[in-house]
């Protein structure tokens, strides 16, 4: 279909116009039954401005927080995962629990 053709379709070409990290985590908290707010980023995720502000908007009304909290989105490689319970992957984004 052509771009012109899904200007008005919902989310239409969402996962072109953001970076994947974003587009997996937010699979991730849809697929989730209930409201995980609030959400901490990982460090690889909170520092990257762009993807930082990406999923503050992809993931609203998810709130976020700087501390440290239960739920969070994490690179798949990043080392407090081992310390944290999985809840669900996608690509390199893992939403955790690690209370």
């Amino acid at each position: 279909m052509s771009l012109l053709g899904q200007a008005f379709v919902a989310d239409a070409a969402f996962e072109v116009s953001v970076p994947k990290e974003v587009v997996d985590a937010r699979a991730l908290v849809m697929r989730q039954p209930h409201d995980l707010s609030p959400l901490s980023l990982g460090q690889g995720l909170k520092d990257d401005e762009l993807i930082r502000q990406r999923m503050w908007e992809a993931l609203y009304p998810q709130r976020f927080s700087d501390a440290d909290t239960p739920h969070r989105i994490l690179r798949a490689t990043d080392p407090v995962l081992n310390a944290c319970q999985l809840i669900d992957r996608r690509g390199d984004v893992v939403l955790a629990d690690c209370r």
